[in-house]
């Protein structure tokens, strides 16, 4: 059975509880690796700067929309492993699966594939394609 190494432990930790029983429950079923909880005010800023998140810390209300910049975060950036950052319908299937065992235990997420939550997951809904990102709602 696949299980959290220690650096995915140690950035699942910093998330909302749902959050951890959510992935507590992906890893019996799907070897992930967990990339980023909480982050900081400069990380959100260099994220943004790069153009590899939308929201930009210095504007209050895209800060307030930063899911992750919260403590605990209320988002969590998480891949299938092995990584392959290519692979968008893996991606995609992915955070299906894991939305879907989050609905299972009465725990709603938003995933960064998805963030109208239509069902459809690769023609880029909400104008940017974040595979990795999950949120609760």
């Amino acid at each position: 059975m696949p299980a959290f190494g220690k650096s995915s432990l140690a950035k699942l930790e910093t998330c909302h509880p749902d959050l951890i029983k959510v992935f507590n429950v992906v890893i019996t079923h799907v070897d992930c690796s967990i990339l980023e909880g909480h982050r900081t005010i400069d990380r959100q800023r260099e994220l943004f700067e790069s153009g590899m998140s939308k929201l930009n810390p210095d504007n209050p209300s895209d800060l307030e929309a930063a899911m992750h910049t919260r403590t605990p975060s209320l988002a969590v950036d998480a891949l299938p492993y092995p990584i392959d950052w290519e692979d968008a319908r893996r991606i995609a299937f992915f955070a299906g699966f894991v939305v879907g065992c989050g609905r299972d235990i009465g725990v709603n997420l938003r995933s960064g594939v998805n963030w109208d939550r239509d069902l459809s997951t690769l023609n880029s809904t909400g104008s940017f394609f974040d595979g990795p990102h999950f949120e609760l709602i």
